[in-house]
């Protein structure tokens, strides 16, 4: 166990505990949305509308925690070309798309604000894991026993090798 806590970081119960309550909530998300689309068979489209929260607080959540310097060097060109596309023609756009699909005759559609409200949480939920998970795990720590692994395996390899040597010319 101590191992496991070590490999975690200096932050290992933020990552157990965060982790714990992401799945609490996961299945929250996923039998509210199944409860208010059980009687119309709609449980799908809510399902769905929560994947989209998710994967879009996946992405996002991984552009902003870059494990080093490379990789925030990539992210920021890969964030600036989203934000071009995203303040430009999207936004532009989501004016309407918000007043067509959450009002009716100027009226609120329940469902529809229902299913903002499993998108906004399920965006939220995945942003701020990834978010813990890569900020908090100690990338550096398993990834130089990683390095450490390989260059013993590397070494068992060699002495391997010499040996095979020494046999193939003592055989000669």
């Amino acid at each position: 166990m101590e191992d496991i806590l070590q490999n975690l970081g200096s932050n290992p119960w933020t990552i157990i505990t965060s982790n714990f309550y992401t799945a609490v909530f996961a299945g929250l998300i996923l039998w509210i949305g199944y409860k208010l689309g059980k009687d119309d068979g709609s449980y799908i489209l809510n399902w769905l509308i929560s994947l989209l929260g998710v994967l879009i607080g996946w992405i996002i959540g991984i552009l902003a925690t870059p494990y080093d310097s490379l990789e925030s060097q990539k992210f920021l060109t890969i964030g600036q070309s989203i934000s071009v596309f995203l303040s430009g023609y999207v936004i532009s756009k989501l004016d309407r798309f918000f007043e067509a699909s959450l009002y009716q005759d100027g009226n609120p559609k329940k469902e529809s604000w229902i299913r903002l409200g499993l998108f906004t949480v399920s965006f939220l939920l995945t942003l701020i894991i990834v978010f813990v998970n890569r900020s908090y795990f100690d990338y550096d720590a398993k990834s130089k026993k990683i390095e450490s692994k390989v260059k013993k395996l590397e070494a068992q390899v060699k002495g391997k090798q010499k040996s095979l040597d020494s046999l193939a010319k003592s055989n000669k």
